[in-house]
């Protein structure tokens, strides 16, 4: 049997430690897939390579391995200076809208981008109440290119002569707290509630258990049984949330019950609620059974539509 000579053996782990070397680690792909899309970049790389967002997002994770063809395609496409940046998705929203009453209360629904139609708002709202595009929302909903800057703008357009005291915030508890610097000063932070769920469900290492409520602005008036502002739902008042059983096809859809208890503690009796990130109405069916108007707002003509049938059937 002939030997390998030396100098074989030496270009054959000069080889080998090539090899090693252009195995791509989960950290390498995130920063390619970051410098070619930016921050939202798995479902526009899957997209460019015929796989979908989760197994992209695994791979990220180093829950699987990278595969080669993951590998070759994210070293082309990095070698690509011309390289297309992932673009939101945009909504012809032309400001269609609908009123619908029940009873001594109203709620007006409006096909709109509420950046724009912010400022246009008069009269009396008295509270915001709102599920916002949070960070690292999924990006199929409008605004999770920059949902901090989303909100800053949205916040700081409401016209002055609005007689707004509360401004509520609801996230998932493992929502970025970061995105509240938005909030303008002039609120100052109440206190949070935690919204827990009755079934919690693991995330990768996450064990996601329930919301969050962040509240500011000044308290509603004292009342009998209303002296405090609690920190969570009494479990006779309000049971805890329950998974969604496909109630609506919003994908980040909030508790009805949740929701209805945020509006009933921590606003007042007949004033006006105001949702400008409404998706598919939860906010405005919880005002209603709550005695509440309601103004809501949404970019989505899909989310828009099944909020006007839930608000008109509830």
């Amino acid at each position: 049997m002939s030997r390998i000579k030396p100098e074989s053996r030496n270009i054959l782990n000069f080889i080998r430690d090539i090899l090693s070397r252009l195995e791509m680690t989960p950290q390498e792909l995130v920063a390619i897939g970051e410098r070619i899309y930016g921050q939202r970049w798995k479902t526009p790389f899957a997209q460019s390579i015929g796989l979908s967002r989760e197994t992209i997002s695994r791979m990220a994770h180093g829950h699987r391995p990278i595969a080669r063809q993951v590998e070759t395609a994210a070293r082309l496409l990095d070698q690509n200076v011309n390289a297309a940046k992932y673009k939101e998705r945009r909504f012809g929203a032309k400001g269609e809208s609908v009123t619908l009453r029940k009873g001594e209360n109203w709620a007006h629904l409006i096909h709109c981008n509420s950046v724009e139609y912010i400022p246009s708002l008069d009269g009396s709202i008295h509270a915001i109440v709102t599920d916002p595009v949070w960070p690292k929302a999924l990006d199929c909903l409008a605004g999770s290119d920059n949902p901090y800057q989303l909100l800053t703008d949205v916040l700081r357009k409401l016209p002055e002569s609005l007689d707004i005291k509360q401004i509520v915030i609801h996230l998932r508890c493992d929502g970025d707290p970061r995105i509240l610097c938005a909030i303008p000063h002039c609120f100052p932070f109440l206190r949070f509630a935690w919204l827990p769920y009755a079934v919690p469900s693991p995330q990768g290492r996450l064990l996601i258990s329930g919301d969050v409520a962040y509240i500011f602005g000044t308290p509603p008036k004292a009342a009998n049984g209303k002296r405090l502002l609690p920190g969570h739902p009494h479990p006779d008042y309000c049971p805890h949330a329950k998974p969604s059983k496909g109630s609506t096809n919003h994908p980040c859809s909030r508790s009805l019950e949740h929701v209805e208890w945020m509006i009933e503690k921590f606003t007042e009796p007949g004033s006006t609620v105001l949702d400008p990130f409404m998706g598919s109405g939860t906010t405005g069916l919880a005002a209603l059974r709550r005695g509440r108007n309601f103004i809501g707002m949404e970019i989505d003509p899909n989310f828009y539509r099944e909020a006007v049938n839930r608000l008109r059937e509830g």
